[in-house]
């Protein structure tokens, strides 16, 4: 999903002036009411700056074609990927590259991977409003041996990133015995070989490398 914006041109407001947008997304009542906390919350923080959410929880995309023919599309709005593209190629969203390259509170740097869609070079088409995982899978077992809390089942409780990787941890050293069985079944040096230079340069790993590369990635 990406937070795309209709094409026109910004216009400049004192910060004494009270700016009004409007803010579109589809979504369950469950989504409807995060998005709506989200724009509070804003609001809250900027008071100049107004937003009006609108929810359209059927035929989203028809509508909101409808609404930008109609002149009367909302100023920001959530789209899929592929839509976010084609309209672009239809310009009828706004380069949001401006905005990100002088907004002092954004950067790039500081949003995950592929977070900004780019359609050339310098055309932002929108950027991501999240990244969805519709669920996991994982063994009880190996969690029980290794005496690590299974994933939370309940939202409000769910695990950070960092918890996320500190049970990844942990589970990964509850199973070094194996990993370890494994590597002696390696041969003690493993060659890897490049035909793209003649010669046939070659780049050796041995089994003290594995075991360094694992015990960086599991301290």
């Amino acid at each position: 999903m990406t937070h795309a914006s209709v094409q026109q041109q910004p216009s400049l407001h004192q910060s004494s002036e009270i700016v009004h947008l409007t803010y579109s997304t589809w979504g369950s009542p469950n989504e409807k009411k995060a998005h709506q906390a989200a724009v509070d919350a804003f609001n809250a923080k900027y008071p100049n700056i107004q937003v009006k959410y609108i929810h359209i929880p059927a035929d989203y995309e028809t509508k909101l074609s409808i609404m930008i023919a109609s002149k009367q599309a909302p100023d920001v709005f959530l789209l899929s990927k592929t839509t976010a593209q084609n309209w672009a190629e239809e310009k009828k969203l706004y380069n949001l590259k401006g905005f990100l390259d002088s907004d002092s509170e954004i950067s790039e740097d500081e949003l995950i991977p592929n977070a900004v869609l780019y359609q050339g070079p310098d055309q932002v088409t929108g950027v991501k409003a999240t990244e969805e995982s519709f669920g996991i899978f994982y063994n009880k077992d190996m969690f029980a041996k290794a005496g690590v809390a299974e994933p939370p089942a309940n939202p409000e409780s769910a695990w950070t990133w960092d918890q996320f990787v500190e049970a990844a941890k942990k589970l990964i050293k509850a199973e070094m015995h194996l990993i370890r069985a494994l590597i002696q079944r390696i041969s003690s040096k493993m060659v890897f070989g490049s035909t793209d230079r003649p010669g046939f340069n070659c780049l050796e790993l041995t089994k003290q490398d594995l075991y360094r590369r694992m015990a960086v990635s599991c301290n």
